[in-house]
């Protein structure tokens, strides 16, 4: 399934190697000369994931260890001793990264098993494993001792791993991550100089927060000096970023096991932009009373809709419904306060607004190769943060329900744009906004409370 130009997303397990469409200027290898496959062996019980090429040398992941063969399939090196899940793999420069999962769920304690290794202690984490692929030399060389493997911890992940959401465990069913790539920003194209983490996800039908594919954005730059250390996976490390540089969501409608491969392709050199002409706007549909506690007091023209949730913290789950049963009362009135066009970046910001409760609503779709359709969301002003302070100054995101894209090249005959399908429920608060990295910003500065 392609989403993007620029994005290739293998959903399920991986069973085929990716070869990347062109090698750099110093390699000995010409594309011509690559070989439809190489032979590489059984690796135990283990399967093929990843795939990486340097222009001489094929690196593959077998679960839980990293092979390196030369053009003709001959085992060169290979990298063990890991008791984690090792994954996709992609290539910067002379160092090979790929996604490395710790996790104490039935595939862990399988790996586990297999390997010999005795104790039910919780080793869940999620890190990007860098290999120096300079040292990779003999067979059997050992990722915690020979120096040839460093990772960084992904926070993110692991926090949506470990939430709860809407009455099920794993926010968005984050499974842990599985694809990574290098690519240039959504919508700028240039240098592949950012890393892209894939979730995998559950498979679950029951719910719909798994209906989106979720993608990390990382500047990866240095961090095999900055972040990355060695890796004890007896008292597995926290080196690494705060947060991603963002969060993309991406329908698909529910997947069994989601990208567990992701490439960037440089052929096209293609990405999706925000188009010209979105924009959204507000209606207040609530006053919000903070004296002696905190009340929301509806306004009477949306009576109709359900109850109101006694606090900021109980509308997290019912905000989805809710904003959809507001908006359809709402396109009976003008907008409270006036719609506003997102900039190229796809951020609008709304200030000055007094204390309440908004539903923010589209008010245009833009027009050009790709338009989105915003679901309705309601931001509360001030928020409640879980650690009891009180927010005024909000930043909120929601995820697209629909993404059409339209191909910039005109076809001898009419096409049928390419249309995700719309079943996916919302969950509030979303921490990053879709496909093109839209987001808005609702400041509430004028009547913070003193």
């Amino acid at each position: 399934m392609k989403m993007f130009r620029n994005m290739i997303m293998a959903m399920g397990l991986a069973a085929a190697i990716l070869f990347q469409p062109s090698a750099p200027a110093s390699a000995k290898i010409q594309r011509d000369n690559l070989p439809s496959s190489i032979e590489t062996g059984l690796q135990g019980q283990n399967h093929i994931q990843g795939v990486a090429f340097d222009g001489k040398y094929f690196y593959v992941s077998f679960t839980t260890r990293l092979m390196k063969y030369d053009i003709d399939g001959r085992v060169v090196g290979s990298v063990e001793g890991l008791t984690g899940h090792l994954g996709c793999l992609t290539r910067k420069g002379r160092f090979v990264f790929g996604s490395l999962e710790y996790k104490d769920d039935e595939i862990g304690k399988g790996i586990r098993r297999r390997l010999g290794i005795s104790g039910d202690d919780d080793r869940t984490g999620f890190y990007i494993a860098i290999f120096d692929t300079r040292k990779i030399t003999r067979v059997g060389m050992d990722a915690e001792k020979d120096g040839i493997m460093k990772a960084v911890w992904l926070k993110e992940p692991l926090d949506d791993y470990s939430a709860k959401a809407g009455g099920h465990d794993h926010r968005y069913a984050c499974s842990g991550i599985d694809g990574v790539t290098f690519g240039p920003s959504f919508g700028e194209g240039g240098k592949a100089e950012y890393l892209y983490v894939a979730y995998g996800i559950y498979g679950d039908t029951t719910r719909c927060d798994n209906d989106y594919q979720v993608i990390l954005k990382y500047d990866a730059k240095d961090w095999w000096k900055r972040l990355a250390m060695p890796l004890s996976q007896a008292n597995l490390h926290k080196s690494g970023p705060k947060a991603p540089l963002a969060k993309y969501f991406l329908l698909t409608g529910n997947t069994t096991y989601g990208i567990q491969n992701l490439a960037y392709d440089k052929t096209s050199g293609k990405t999706l932009p925000v188009s010209g002409g979105n924009s959204v706007g507000l209606y207040k549909v609530a006053d919000v009373v903070i004296d002696n506690g905190f009340r929301f007091v509806l306004d009477p023209r949306f009576e109709s809709a359900d109850e109101l949730p006694a606090t900021s913290e109980e509308l997290d789950s019912a905000n989805s419904e809710l904003a959809t049963q507001m908006a359809k009362i709402a396109a009976g009135y003008d907008f409270d306060i006036a719609p506003i066009e997102m900039d190229s970046g796809g951020t609008v910001s709304f200030s000055d607004l007094k204390v309440g409760l908004y539903l923010v609503m589209q008010a245009k779709q833009g027009t050009g190769d790709s338009k989105f359709e915003i679901a309705p969301f309601l931001v509360s002003i001030p928020y409640h943060n879980p650690d009891g302070t009180w927010n005024y100054d909000v930043s909120a995101q929601s995820k697209p329900i629909t993404i059409t894209w339209y191909p910039p090249e005109s076809p001898d005959k009419p096409v049928k744009p390419r249309k995700l399908p719309q079943t996916g429920q919302l969950w509030w608060p979303v921490m990053a906004l879709g496909a093109a990295g839209m987001a808005f910003i609702i400041a509430g500065a004028a009547m913070k409370r003193r």
